[in-house]
Order: structure tokens, then sequence, then C-alpha cells
């Protein structure tokens, strides 16, 4: 039910239904999990961060839920704690490229542009099609100099998403 409200953009209803399951059910990872990522949806990244290190602490397994908090960890400038939480979900999840791409993204945050190059790398053989990975290697390129490759880069983002805006402005600035 939360899902189908989320998917229709009713977030605070989603919202009030899954405190309510988190209240029913505080031992629930998974019910956390859902609020966790409802909230960080509705872009309230504090509520989120407390729900999915819950949903964290009560199943450490659950791969997604790292994931998530990593991401949010990194939009509040948690960047260790980013770090840390994707490292985890990586070690559960070694084929993921949005994990890959998230860790380089966070090295990338942190000013460590030669090592988030080679997240972005692993990320882009696992799948060469996600155009964000694209567009971040591009802007890590430009940190480090690297003006030819980064062009690259975001023409290939341009491609892959049909008109990639954050690509366009970054090729009309180097031009």
């Amino acid at each position: 039910l939360a899902g189908g409200l989320q998917n229709q953009g009713a977030h605070e209803m989603a919202f009030e239904y899954l405190q309510t399951a988190v209240r029913l059910n505080p031992a629930s990872a998974q019910a956390h999990f859902a609020l966790g990522s409802c909230a960080m949806q509705a872009g309230n990244e504090g509520q989120s961060i407390l729900h999915l290190q819950q949903a964290v602490a009560l199943e450490p397994e659950l791969t997604e839920a790292h994931v998530q908090l990593g991401v949010a960890l990194a939009t509040q400038g948690q960047l260790p704690q980013a770090e840390h939480h994707l490292t985890a979900a990586l070690r559960l999840a070694p084929e993921s490229a949005v994990i890959h791409s998230n860790l380089g993204l966070v090295l990338a945050k942190q000013g460590q542009f030669s090592q988030a190059l080679e997240w972005y790398s692993k990320s882009l053989a696992l799948d060469a099609n996600e155009s964000s990975t694209h567009y971040n290697v591009g802007l890590t390129l430009e940190q480090l100099g690297q003006h030819d490759q980064a062009k690259a880069h975001y023409l290939e983002a341009v491609r892959l998403a049909k008109g990639h805006a954050g690509a366009l402005a970054r090729l009309n600035a180097l031009q």
C-alpha cells in the first residue's frame, strides 16, 4: 500500500502509513527501511537517516538500506559515514554498478579524485550505459585538468540520457 501511495506521489500518506507500521512492529528492519526510503523521496534526509540507521542495526545484511543510508549521509555532507555504509553495501553486493558509482561520488566530494575514478571505472565496467556515472567521471576528470577525456564522458552521458542537461552545460563551458 505504501509503495503504491509513493508511486502516486502521495508521500505524506505513505509516510503516515509507514510510521504506523514501525509503531506496530518497531523490530522490523523492512518497516524502518521503507519509512527511511519514503522520507528520502520526500526530501527529509534527517528522518531518512534515522530510520535507515535503525534498519541496518536490525538487519546488517540489508544491502539497499546501506546504499540509501550512504546516499543520505553523503547528501548531508557526512562523507566518512557515507563511505562506511557504501563499503558495507559493496561487501554484500560486489557486482553493483550503482554502489561503485556512489563510492566514487563520495570520494570525489572528499577531493580524492584519482580514487574516485577507480570506483567509477569499476562501475562502468559493470554497466557502461549509466549516464550519471559518465557525467561524474567527466566532472572528476575536469578537476584533474583532463578536459579532453572529460568531454568524451560528457558526450557519452548526453548520448545515453538523450540530452543530459548537466553534461551539455559542462560541454558548453569547456568550449
